[in-house]
């Protein structure tokens, strides 16, 4: 709690010698609710994977002062994976014992995307929309699983898109908000050709991020009459 405190004041201080240029800068957190498709091409095979939570955050800064849109920055981090049921088998049961037992996937990112935020700003509360690109950058990774044979087939970057909406509420120079993001991967996590070795495997990430948000405001007058 204090290294958050600590950092949105130093965004603050930051943001007031760009002058105009930033209109608001802030911090927010919350959960990423992600799975996985995994697409095996030779046999033709779609599998998709169950849900996992993972942890969110970012800083957002907001440019270009108008009462229907701002150009937006978020820089934070993201986890993405799944879960997966897989059924216990002995020798005398090669068919399955009938116990499931859960596998987690977590994937972690460095993420930056560059947003268009259409609003309608009141003097108190500004509902708004967002879109645009984003490019996450793998950190690390963790999973019950044995994926040594297809890690060096990982891409480590990933271009995709985010969209959302979000509710601010604004007293002054500070914003509390809440935000609902979907965020769709246009690379494949994994995407290797069949071969006679291998049936040739397909990855897709996707990831739900529900989140709030604290906002310091550089201009005290109200956008609404703008």
């Amino acid at each position: 709690m204090k290294r958050f405190f600590t950092t949105f004041i130093f965004l603050i201080l930051t943001s007031l010698l760009l002058g105009q240029v930033v209109q608001s800068v802030g911090i927010k957190s919350g959960v990423s609710i992600a799975n996985q498709t995994w697409f095996y091409k030779s046999i033709n095979l779609t599998l998709k994977k169950d849900k996992i939570l993972g942890s969110y955050s970012a800083l957002t800064v907001d440019f270009i002062k108008s009462k229907y849109f701002n150009i937006a920055t978020d820089i934070g981090y993201c986890q993405k994976g799944c879960t997966e049921k897989i059924q216990a088998t002995t020798v005398n049961m090669p068919e399955g014992t009938g116990v499931y037992k859960t596998y987690n996937t977590k994937f972690n990112y460095f993420s930056f995307s560059p947003l268009v935020k259409a609003k309608y700003t009141t003097t108190h509360f500004i509902p708004y929309i967002i879109l645009g690109a984003r490019i996450d950058y793998q950190l690390s990774y963790k999973s019950d699983l044995y994926l040594k044979q297809i890690e060096s087939n990982f891409h480590k970057t990933i271009w995709g898109l985010s969209s959302g909406a979000g509710m601010e509420f604004k007293i002054k120079n500070f914003g509390i908000n809440t935000e609902f993001q979907y965020q769709y991967d246009i690379t494949k996590l994994v995407d290797t050709p069949p071969s006679a070795i291998n049936t040739g495997l397909r990855i897709n990430n996707k990831a739900f991020v529900i989140s709030i948000g604290l906002k310091y405001h550089l201009n005290k007058k109200a956008e609404a009459n703008k």
